[in-house]
């Protein structure tokens, strides 16, 4: 038989036991926690690319150039998404300019693999209209982190303005950082905001596209231009075109 100093001794050492496995657990349980907390956290998902396409075509072609476009687009477009096609009308002539989007430059590889491959996408269009061009010209871009492009689904707007700016090398950083987003976004509630806001990656450095939805010209010219923002002290040097949507465009 167990004397009451030996159950009670007994007793103690189980509840020892039980507080030690607690303990030992609890800080388990801690340390687990703390690794999770000080693990470097998840990177953030890469931002898309874009591509900004523009075309001279010879005059005497221009008209056969949009018809077979406006025909054949819905096979381009089966392999990657259309922002906006667009033409011209002032500080361009006989230009069309668009903007398409990707997932990655792997993504953009692989679609540009599929068009070569796709039979009567080079057949029906491609292969029409290379006699066409006067000049080509892209630019891969990506967007601000400070702005999304965005198209407004069912709105349309009599023009389109496409402001490039090469920037002071000085703020080229506070541009793209955000810094300076004051004095791009419009202050107006009446001023539409841009359709999409990217810097250069491929092509001119130190280079920010804003592409800009009017109701018309001479709205945006009475409001003062986007080509003469609050920003133009900060810019090296800046070039702009009045755009039209064409009406296979996404972005009307």
């Amino acid at each position: 038989m167990i004397g009451a100093r030996g159950l009670g001794s007994a007793v103690l050492k189980r509840v020892s036991i039980r507080c030690a496995s607690a303990s030992t657990a609890a800080g388990d349980a801690a340390s687990a926690t703390s690794s999770r907390s000080s693990a470097p956290p998840a990177p953030p998902r890469p931002a898309k690319l874009y591509e900004l396409r523009t075309y001279a075509v010879a005059p005497y072609c221009l008209g056969e150039f949009l018809k077979l476009t406006e025909k054949h687009l819905h096979l381009r477009t089966a392999h990657s998404k259309l922002l906006g096609y667009w033409m011209s009308q002032l500080g361009g002539i006989n230009e069309v300019v668009h903007v398409w989007e990707y997932d990655s430059y792997a993504h953009r590889s692989a679609v540009r693999k599929a068009l070569a491959e796709d039979k009567k996408w080079v057949e029906t269009y491609f292969t029409k209209i290379l006699s066409m061009f006067v000049s080509q010209d892209n630019v891969i871009m990506h967007p601000v982190d400070w702005y999304r492009p965005k198209v407004e689904v069912g709105k349309s707007y009599g023009a389109y303005e496409l402001v490039c700016h090469t920037m002071e090398h000085a703020h080229w950083s506070q541009y793209k950082s955000g810094k300076l987003k004051d004095l791009v976004l419009p202050t107006q509630d009446h001023v539409p905001r841009p359709l999409g806001i990217w810097y250069s990656v491929f092509g001119p450095l130190n280079t920010v596209y804003e592409l800009w939805p009017h109701n018309s010209l001479d709205e945006a010219m009475k409001d003062g231009g986007t080509a003469e923002s609050r920003i133009m002290s900060y810019v090296k040097s800046s070039k702009n075109k009045a755009l039209t949507a064409l009406p296979f465009s996404p972005a009307k």
